[in-house]
């Protein structure tokens, strides 16, 4: 008896940022959960009307498309850009020096806009409010006052450094992709290359969990002209298995 063509497959996805044209170094993804590609089609069929039967003797494949979709369970600074379809920075510590926050609401709390805060000072003219007057939060950086001072009140401080995304102001970003597999029935090795790939921005994430997060993405494959007419290649990518050499 011949033993089964069985597969289970695991891995590791890394990307790489087409900048200008020219695809950038991999980084990695992160443990995925899962992942899948699939592919698609666009058809016209035609039927016969011949000899009675109207059957369908023809297909039409008139498009052909490649998706996919993973998710993943760990944050990094280069998947958060394409969680959040943005930019991440680092956001230097920085000193803030006299910046007015008006006349001030009893009860209310103010967001003062940094985080990771030192040395806060709050004034009214030339007097310092005194801290029994007010609530300070020096991590998030918000503050609610007790008791309202005299006049108009002015702060200083100094921030710490911060990791900061910006959300959905940079879409349409491409990648390459690649999938550094293992079949654990078999120890074969599988790898994907996927040559052109844009992420969905359509993407959640939960900001609030009882277990581990997880966030889904979706993408689409984009053909690349250079390699479409290479039989061996494709238009999309290429799944490579082998084993390793002795």
């Amino acid at each position: 008896m011949s033993k089964p063509d069985l597969i289970s497959l695991q891995g590791e996805w890394f990307a790489a940022k087409y900048v200008e044209g020219v695809v950038g170094a991999l980084y990695p993804m992160g443990n995925t959960a899962d992942a899948a590609i699939a592919i698609t089609t666009e058809s016209t069929d035609h039927y016969t009307s011949k000899d009675g039967t109207r059957a369908k003797d023809m297909v039409l494949r008139k498009a052909t498309g490649v998706t996919g979709s993973m998710t993943a369970e760990e944050v990094t600074k280069q998947n958060k850009n394409i969680v959040f379809s943005g930019n991440t920075n680092t956001v230097a510590e920085s000193t803030i020096t006299d910046t007015t926050l008006g006349t001030v609401t009893v009860g209310q709390m103010i967001n003062l806009g940094k985080r990771n805060l030192s040395s806060v000072v709050f004034k009214s003219g030339e007097d310092t409010v005194g801290a029994s007057t007010y609530v300070l939060d020096p991590v998030f950086g918000t503050v609610i006052f007790n008791q309202a001072p005299a006049g108009p009140v002015v702060w200083s401080g100094t921030s710490g450094p911060v990791e900061r995304t910006s959300i959905a102001n940079n879409l349409g970003n491409e990648y390459a992709l690649l999938f550094k597999g293992i079949d654990t029935v078999t120890g074969d090795k599988l790898a994907v290359e996927l040559w052109r790939v844009q992420f969905s921005p359509e993407t959640e994430f939960a900001l609030i969990n009882e277990d581990f997060a997880s966030f889904d993405l979706e993408f689409e494959c984009l053909a690349d002209s250079t390699k479409a007419q290479d039989a061996q290649l494709g238009p999309f990518g290429v799944v490579e298995r082998f084993k390793i050499a002795a």
